[in-house]
């Protein structure tokens, strides 16, 4: 997950790849279990408590495509 957050969260293919601050165009605030950048001078994430890392997991459990 590290990694494609971190595609997910940069630019445009073939672009120089550097995270989207929040309040740029475009951007958005990430999340994670803490609130450690992923690099020195990134932004960091917002730490999600334990209700927020459920959310995410259901959110994706739900999103995630079921086997016929």
């Amino acid at each position: 997950m590290a990694d494609a957050g971190a595609v997910m969260t940069g630019f445009a293919f073939g672009e120089v790849l550097a995270k989207i601050a929040p309040d740029a165009a475009h951007g958005w605030q990430t999340v994670s279990a803490s609130d450690l950048p992923f690099a020195e001078g990134e932004n960091p994430p917002l730490a999600l408590d334990r209700a927020g890392l459920a959310r995410v997991r259901d959110a994706f459990a739900e999103a995630a495509p079921r086997p016929a």
